[in-house]
């Protein structure tokens, strides 16, 4: 068995590219100011831009090296290392790059070698997961246990919301849904008012784009139900023998946010921003006298 790490379109080859294309453009542009005009600084100014895009492409290739596995171990940056070279690992490790949001598997091998695998910039990194916990399990595949039917009509649930007008993002979102409106009111025999009505699109767009990060829990001995405060129709319900890590995040400029990893290790994340700080305690001594291991990113 063989597997060639995938590179991801969306999160490795399109950020590059735009990144590439905005510095590119950047670049004529100041081009264009020196054949035009004689200014010793833009010289400077062209020399540190095309310092930064160097830097990005060599920072990508870095961190998303072609990577093959199999059983008889990893090759990664053009070398080749024994699976009993690997002195520790980690196949759930949080490390910090700009990016990407940092959750990566970690090898730590004999020499001291130290390696990174980012689980965003590889379409196939639970593939990767999953082999190299096989082989680290006297390459012996574990086969799921099989599960009694659990009647979740029985379950007792606690639940852990918090205000979703109130809180941050309520109050960002309800702010422009009522201010648009209440211009219109006002101003209802103006020439502001077809303007105004043009941001019919924009309230629909802020709406669901503030609403699809209201998301609460309910937890019972078994279950993990999510549901939306705005999206009432919406209900995913997650066994707990099904989970092998909760992380608590808190993303960049976003609310904190629940990622739940399953024992494939795919993931599912959930933003929540309507939960106080207390709340998100509650919820993780919940999970953690269920034993569920938790990793606190944002430290309640």
């Amino acid at each position: 068995m063989e597997i060639i790490a995938k590179r991801n379109i969306y999160k490795f080859y399109i950020p590059l590219i735009l990144w590439n294309l905005i510095f590119l453009s950047m670049g004529v542009f100041m081009i264009h100011l020196l054949l035009t005009t004689i200014i010793p600084k833009l010289i400077l100014v062209t020399l540190f831009g095309l310092g930064i895009i160097i830097s990005i492409n060599i920072a990508y290739i870095k961190y998303a090296p072609a990577i093959v596995l199999n059983k008889k171990g990893i090759s990664i940056k053009n070398k080749f290392y024994n699976w009993n070279e690997i002195s520790s690992y980690q196949l759930t490790a949080k490390s910090g790059t700009v990016f990407n949001s940092g959750e990566c598997t970690i090898l730590i091998f004999k020499d001291e070698t130290f390696i990174e695998i980012y689980d965003d910039f590889y379409t196939n990194a639970k593939e990767m997961k999953i082999l190299i916990e096989e082989i680290h399990s006297n390459n012996q595949k574990k086969i799921p246990a099989q599960l009694a039917e659990i009647d979740i009509d029985l379950e007792i649930f606690t639940i852990y919301k918090g205000n979703p007008i109130l809180c941050f993002t309520g109050f960002s979102m309800w702010s422009l849904l009522l201010f648009i409106p209440l211009l219109v009111m006002l101003k209802k025999n103006s020439i502001y008012v077809k303007p105004l009505l043009i941001f019919n699109p924009l309230t629909i767009f802020w709406f669901i784009f503030h609403a699809r990060m209201m998301n609460y829990f309910e937890i019972s001995e078994n279950f993990i139900i999510i549901k939306n405060h705005y999206f009432f129709w919406k209900k995913k319900i997650i066994r707990i023998a099904d989970i092998r890590q909760v992380h608590l995040i808190r993303p960049y400029k976003r609310p904190n946010t629940l990622r739940i990893l399953f024992n494939d290790f795919s993931t599912k994340t959930y933003i929540a921003g309507s939960l106080t700080t207390s709340t998100w305690k509650e919820l993780k001594t919940n999970l953690d006298h269920k034993n569920i291991f938790v990793r606190n990113d944002f430290f309640l």
